[in-house]
């Protein structure tokens, strides 16, 4: 079993069973953050981070900047929208 833990609670558990959100070099000084279903198992090279998939941890990790310090990176508002949009998707 692939344990990860989430960045806003700490559970442990199942990294397929997580929110994944890369961030992937793209060129000499940019990057792109990618979210992705963990239910998809493309190996991403660069830095990862998991959330739990409900809106209570995604509430916690934009008030306390979780994933930008996971990251190591500023993270725009668009990113927590997408998230958003995907825990909708899974309800």
């Amino acid at each position: 079993m692939n344990l990860r833990k989430c960045i806003s609670c700490g559970k442990r558990d199942d990294k397929f069973k997580f929110i994944r959100i890369n961030k992937i070099k793209n060129g000499d000084s940019k990057f792109e953050i990618r979210i992705s279903d963990s239910n998809t198992t493309n190996h991403v090279d660069g830095r990862t981070a998991y959330l739990c998939p409900n809106n209570e941890c995604l509430s916690l990790a934009k008030k306390k900047s979780r994933i930008e310090r996971s990251l190591k990176c500023k993270i725009n508002k668009s990113v927590y929208d997408e998230i958003d949009n995907l825990l909708n998707l899974k309800k």
